[in-house]
């Protein structure tokens, strides 16, 4: 059972491991401040701070992760009411997809 999943599930591992090699030499090789992009260590290291904020960071990027949908939503809505009523839509263009 346990061969054949690993087997199985060997490319997505793999592929992992990569994303993570990757991200944490480009980050050391590139001397991006810690603060911007920390290393995938600094990142773990940091979840499990005591004082971390969980709840406050939670709803921090649930706000902005709603705010955008919603956002987005109402952008895409509003574009599309005036593509619909706009005239200049409606002409025929002189650029045309067929000759």
């Amino acid at each position: 059972m346990g061969s054949s999943w690993l087997r199985n599930n060997a490319h997505t591992i793999l592929m992992f491991l990569f994303v993570l090699s990757f991200w944490h030499f480009a980050v050391v090789i590139f001397e991006v401040k810690e603060y911007i992009l920390p290393t995938p260590l600094a990142a773990i290291k940091t979840l499990f701070e005591p004082k971390y904020r969980w709840s406050f960071n939670f709803l921090a990027t649930f706000y902005e992760v709603v705010g955008g949908f919603i956002l987005s939503g109402v952008v895409g809505i509003i574009l599309g009411i005036v593509i619909i009523w706009s005239e200049w839509f409606k002409k025929p263009s002189s650029l045309s997809w067929s000759s």
